[in-house]
């Protein structure tokens, strides 16, 4: 009977809840492209966070520039061939969030259509 107490105790101490620290709702994205080539993407999230998380980030490729979050400047990382946006500043604990995020792409689309041949 021991035995029996002791294994259930056992697997009680050894299952843990898997908890997240939060979820994206919804995300849309738009990316316009202009005529010299380079595209700007919008993306609007809605974030529900349960808690609180201290190291928020999201990936962007590394060749993003002019990146604002919330209509300023976004506070940026590089690492490896990704640049990362630091979230910390906008999420802030447990809530609802909505996050605007503008980032471009210089060079990303381009012509490659042959010359025409004019005699």
């Amino acid at each position: 009977m021991r035995r029996i107490f002791l294994f259930i105790l056992c697997l009680c101490l050894l299952t843990t809840a898997v908890h997240a620290a939060g979820t994206v709702s919804e995300l849309q994205s738009n990316a316009y492209v202009s005529s010299d080539g380079t595209c700007r993407i919008s993306m609007e999230i809605h974030l529900s966070m349960d808690g609180t998380e201290t190291d928020l980030r999201f990936p962007l490729p590394g060749s993003a520039k002019d990146i604002t979050l919330n209509g300023g400047a976004a506070k940026t990382s590089r690492s490896d061939s990704r640049r990362w946006v630091d979230l910390s500043s906008v999420v802030y604990g447990a809530g609802n969030y909505t996050l605007f995020l503008q980032y471009s792409l210089p060079d990303l689309v381009t012509d490659r259509t042959p010359p025409a041949f004019v005699m």
